[in-house]
């Protein structure tokens, strides 16, 4: 046994999670190859590029934040992976419920998009009352400057019939 395994660095092989996408042992037949840079390959392409039927399928659910949770388990420096099994399953928790996850960079619009899939309905209501108070005040504005070249118009005219009335005094 080595020191990383007792160290529980290692993540035990058969973990499984439910709702994961069920691989048979052939699924990552092409895993271990590597790229030129020396790091492995994305799960989901290996995936994509294997034998199986629903290959595709599998492959976009691996997409992303799976492929990033898999490379950060696997990689070959031990600071780099996760320190327990613990951190990787809250990884895999925080993934099935659509919270951003360690493995990722953590950046504004990863967040972001992390939250609006969790929100969908909210935030569409809240981008709806946006356009809606958005195309209110427009129409307000519009309807406002209407009004002032229709006053101004008015007064204009008021202006020439006092004159007129005005110059017909006898």
């Amino acid at each position: 046994m080595t020191d990383e395994s007792r160290s529980g660095s290692i993540i035990p092989i058969g973990f499984r999670f439910p709702h994961l996408p069920a691989l048979d042992g052939g699924a990552f037949a092409g895993f271990s190859v590597s790229t030129s840079s020396g790091e492995p390959l994305r799960p989901s392409l290996c995936v994509a590029h294997g034998e199986r039927k629903d290959r595709h399928v599998v492959g976009r659910q691996l997409r992303g934040d799976l492929d990033n949770i898999i490379l950060m388990a696997i990689r070959k420096e031990p600071e780099r992976r996760y320190s327990s099994v613990e951190l990787f399953a809250g990884d895999i928790e925080r993934h099935l419920q659509g919270m951003p996850v360690l493995a990722r960079q953590d950046t504004l619009a990863y967040r972001t998009t992390k939250f609006v899939q969790r929100h969908t309905a909210a935030v569409a209501a809240g981008t709806g009352l946006v356009v809606a108070l958005s195309a209110g005040l427009a129409s307000t504005r519009r309807q406002a400057r209407i009004a002032q070249r229709q006053r101004d118009k008015a007064e204009n005219i008021n202006q020439f019939l006092q004159k007129m009335l005005a110059s017909a005094d006898p």
